[in-house]
C-alpha cells in the first residue's frame, strides 16, 4: 500500500478469511468421531460435494487416522470441537473462538442456539502459509455450511451469516522505524 503521497510501499500481512476458499484447490477434511461423529461426517460430505462441483479435490479422513504429513496441507478443514475431534483438541488457543458445547462467547456475550454453527479461519499450525478452517456445530440441529464468506469467523445458521468478524493482525515483523 502506498502512503498518501505515493512514496512508500508497505507490506501487510492480511488476516486469514473464509474467502480464501474461493479459488479451487486441494483440501483435506478431518472429521471428528464421538457422539457427534455422524453429524460432522454428514456436514463434511455436504461441503465436500459442494466444493467438488466447484472444481476442488477434497479428501475426507477420520481424526483418529490423521498423520502429521496429512495435517501439513495448504488447506486443512476440521469438523468438530475438541471433545469430538482429537486434532481440534490439539489446537487449544490456536484460534481465538471456541465453542463450549452448545454455546460460544461472541463480543462478550454468550450465544446459545442449537441451530447455529461457527466457521473460523486461521493459520495452519502444521504448515506455514497454510490455512486452517474449523467447523463447529452448537448442537445436533445445527447444519453449518462451509461458504467463502469475506470474514475470519462467521456464526451461521445453515449457509446464512448471522454474525461475523475479521481477526486483527499484529505483524510486528513488518514495522520499521522512519528516520
Amino acid at each position: 500500500a502506498a502512503d498518501p503521497d505515493g512514496d512508500l510501499l508497505l507490506m501487510r500481512r492480511l488476516p486469514p478469511k473464509l474467502s480464501d476458499l474461493r479459488a479451487p484447490g486441494e483440501a483435506l477434511m478431518v472429521v471428528g468421531g464421538g457422539a457427534n461423529g455422524p453429524l460432522y461426517r454428514s456436514l463434511a460430505s455436504g461441503d465436500s460435494a459442494r466444493l467438488t462441483r466447484q472444481g476442488w479435490d477434497v479428501r475426507i479422513i477420520a481424526d483418529t487416522g490423521a498423520t502429521l504429513g496429512e495435517l501439513q496441507r495448504d488447506r486443512l478443514i476440521l469438523y468438530g470441537g475438541p471433545a469430538d475431534n482429537s486434532v481440534a483438541g490439539d489446537l487449544r488457543g490456536a484460534l481465538p473462538m471456541v465453542v463450549g458445547g452448545d454455546s460460544a462467547v461472541i463480543s462478550g456475550e454468550t450465544v446459545r442456539d442449537s441451530t447455529l454453527g461457527l466457521l473460523q479461519a486461521g493459520a495452519n499450525p502444521w504448515f506455514d502459509e497454510g490455512i486452517l478452517i474449523w467447523v463447529q456445530a452448537f448442537g445436533t440441529a445445527a447444519r453449518p455450511e462451509l461458504r467463502p464468506f469475506d470474514d475470519s469467523w462467521v456464526l451461521v445458521r445453515g449457509g446464512e451469516k448471522v454474525h461475523s468478524g475479521t481477526w486483527v493482525v499484529n505483524d510486528e515483523a513488518m514495522e520499521a522505524p522512519v528516520k
